[in-house]
């Protein structure tokens, strides 16, 4: 999921959701949201969130990955 692989990245990079939602210019509880996937960031910010976590793209093709091993192994 998004907010799950937010937060792997922003760990990853060791910053705070603090200082995430400062350099983005949101609040943390904004950020908090992105990571519990209550809310979606908008593009700019996506596009921002890439720019300050280098590993959230990878984190993102990870979790599509699980997502469809999850479903085969469901099937068996």
């Amino acid at each position: 999921m998004l907010g799950e692989s937010i937060r792997k990245a922003r760990v990853a990079a060791g910053l705070s959701k603090g200082e995430v939602a400062r350099r983005l210019g949101v609040t943390w509880l904004a950020v908090h949201f992105w990571e519990r996937d209550l809310r979606k960031p908008s593009t700019d910010h996506l596009l921002a969130l890439m720019r300050l976590l280098p590993d959230l793209p990878a984190y993102l093709s990870r979790s599509e990955g699980g997502k469809k091993d999850g479903a085969k192994r469901a099937k068996r």
